[in-house]
């Protein structure tokens, strides 16, 4: 039997902490984090000087340097009063950026240190997406991975750091029941969830999310409710102050729904999150 297989992605998370002063990520103060499935790019660059000695009919290239650039769409996270500003990348500033991925059973994941901001564009390519496109440069990287019974905490943990805080889950595909939308979350400390609010194309029937919590459905749920194909509906729900313990996940399910080609696609979903 093969020791390799074909990579699928199901879901991929990005988390973007501080450098410490030896270059080392500092835990529990991520930047952001959020899931990312679309709108990666990891390029790997090398600094080149050709050569051509004296008879050589062809020059011959040799890498002097190299860097990894990461071009990345985030959705745009905006205050809800005051200067219309998001995350920015300062100067000379070093960060650490994680990205772990899961597929057909396994997870992977890539750290990058030495992340310095390259440039950040603001764009809406449709009414569903304001994004931040955020371009990193990262002098290198460490690869790590293994079968999903050995995954380390690799969901972005990090505590609120104001009074309240948004956190997004997506999914650009259809709905199917049984699977979930992207984005894994567990807190530092212990947190309650508040007022949750969905926009997206609509299903031709209304689509049922429930939230989980450390592996287990709760009795809370979020319906998605009918319309015309590619029309945009909205939906929120309130948690009602749902407390969720320190390390345990929180994601949510979708548990009922039409067929893929009649369900809701294309969509977000925002939590608000508040300091217990």
């Amino acid at each position: 039997m093969s020791d390799k297989l074909p990579f699928f992605l199901h879901e991929a998370v990005l988390t973007l902490y501080p450098a410490g002063a030896d270059g080392t990520l500092v835990t529990g103060g991520a930047i952001w984090a959020g899931a990312l499935a679309t709108r990666l790019r990891v390029a790997l660059d090398y600094e080149e000087v050709k050569v051509m000695g004296s008879g050589e009919p062809y020059s011959t290239a040799h890498h002097i340097d190299e860097e990894t650039v990461l071009t990345i769409g985030r959705t745009w996270i905006l205050p809800k009063s005051g200067a219309m500003t998001d995350f920015k990348p300062a100067r000379n500033q070093q960060y650490v950026l994680q990205a772990v991925w899961l597929s057909e059973g396994y997870w992977y994941s890539r750290t990058f240190y030495g992340v310095t901001g390259r440039s950040v564009t603001q764009n809406a390519p449709d009414t569903n997406q304001f994004l931040t496109d955020q371009v990193f440069r990262a002098q290198r990287s460490l690869d790590a991975g293994g079968p999903l019974a050995t995954v380390p905490v690799w969901i972005p943990v990090s505590a609120p750091a104001k009074e309240s805080q948004p956190f997004g889950f997506f999914r650009e595909d259809p709905f199917v029941a049984g699977d979930y939308l992207l984005g894994t979350y567990a807190y530092a400390q212990a947190v309650t969830l508040g007022a949750v609010q969905f926009i997206g194309l609509a299903p031709l029937t209304p689509v049922t999310l429930t939230l989980e919590v450390n592996g287990a459905l709760t009795a809370k749920t979020l319906v998605i409710p009918a319309g015309s194909p590619n029309t945009e509906v909205s939906a929120t729900a309130d948690m009602g102050g749902l407390g969720v313990a320190a390390g345990q996940t929180v994601r949510w399910k979708i548990t009922d729904g039409p067929a893929p080609e009649d369900s809701a696609w294309q969509s977000a979903l925002i939590m608000q999150v508040s300091n217990q």
